[in-house]
């Protein structure tokens, strides 16, 4: 497919600071706002066909968001009849999703979850990544394994990296002195690189910097099929996109042009050199050259892709069970108490993704 960006229009209001670079897509921090970019790609929407506004929260312009990022600066959301806005909210990216000011969020579905559990109906629409915050780091030349460990800094009840923590402590048969720092990646790294835990996990595109400079290295690679230790859980859900089901209603045919947009940039996304993407990354938003290099930021982008919307996006009922019961482990005990609220009926639409893509 021949993909061409004819032209970029980006407005940033930055209240970026040292910290927060590199959250997931479960941690707030304090970002920008990317606006409007135009292009080429993934086929061209109908003449006459009126154009839909949508917002879009994260965390950041980082590696966890990097296909929404990438799709955007290629155009498949403007071809898709789309103009989206990708608003990097960082900590007030749950208080504006919930207030309005967002239309959806990229988010955990962990963090959908609490949200619930607030009394707020939120409903997820599409299932962006499953199994990539298991990896486990350290710069301690004595630690071999997750064993060794000891001691850990790790996110928040309700976080990803938080439930695979926990997993791991699980299926390693022990008990690590936690630190929990409310997903500031670069608090993470720095605990680790100053000593004051042992170890850290997260997504592998935390770490990259610091696997590159020498100041870490992974002592646990959840990608690595072949290593996994028994019993290792069965994750069904770990990221989604999110929406308030009276916006959902509201805007329906522009989620629709979102989800379109997304699923023909994933397949482009999937095929394309990771060096390409990571240039044009860095190109679209100097918030991507914060991981290091090109080279660095294209590793990572190759490390995380065979994470990348598991079903194609599509979330089945048969792997909510395992998506409930992995965050139950992982710290939200309130879904064993009321499980009833977190039905899959209630708590999944997949309709927006039938009409814009059809069952996978």
């Amino acid at each position: 497919m021949e993909q061409q960006n004819a032209r970029t229009d980006v407005k940033r209001r930055s209240k970026r600071g040292a910290l927060n670079r590199f959250a997931p897509i479960v941690v707030f921090g304090l970002a920008g706002v990317l606006l409007a970019a135009c292009g080429s790609a993934g086929g061209s929407r109908a003449a006459g066909e009126s154009v839909s506004q949508l917002r879009v929260g994260v965390m950041n312009p980082g590696p966890a968001y990097a296909l929404l990022y990438w799709a955007k600066a290629k155009g498949y959301f403007q071809n898709a009849g789309l103009d989206l806005t990708i608003s990097a909210d960082g900590a007030g990216m749950p208080a504006n999703f919930v207030a309005g000011k967002s239309d959806t969020i990229y988010t955990s579905q962990g963090s959908s979850f609490a949200a619930i559990n607030q009394g707020k109906p939120v409903v997820s629409i599409y299932g962006t990544e499953a199994g990539g915050s298991g990896y486990v780091v350290t710069s301690d030349p004595a630690v071999k394994s997750p064993l060794d460990c000891k001691t850990v800094s790790t996110g928040t009840a309700g976080q990803a990296i938080y439930a695979w923590t926990k997993q791991l402590e699980k299926v390693y048969k022990t008990k690590w002195e936690l630190t929990q720092l409310s997903g500031d990646v670069s608090a993470l790294t720095a605990n680790v690189v100053g000593g004051r835990t042992k170890c850290a996990v997260g997504s592998i595109a935390y770490f990259q910097a610091g696997i590159q400079k020498g100041q870490l290295r992974v002592v646990f690679d959840p990608v690595d099929k072949a290593k996994l230790p028994a019993d290792w859980p069965i994750l069904g859900i770990e990221g989604v996109f999110a929406a308030l089901p009276g916006t959902l209603n509201e805007k329906r045919p522009a989620f629709e042009k979102l989800l379109k947009g997304y699923n023909n940039a994933l397949t482009d996304y999937l095929a394309a050199q990771p060096k390409d993407i990571a240039q044009t990354l860095i190109a679209f938003d100097k918030g991507f050259s914060a991981i290091g290099s090109v080279d660095a930021l294209a590793l990572t982008i190759e490390q995380a892709r065979p994470n990348l919307s598991p079903n194609r996006g599509y979330i089945p009922q048969n792997v909510w069970p395992s998506t409930l019961s992995f965050y139950e482990s992982g710290g939200l005990d309130f879904l064993a108490k009321d499980p009833g609220r977190f039905d899959y009926g209630k708590v999944v639409d997949m309709s927006v993704y039938d009409a814009a893509i059809g069952r996978p």
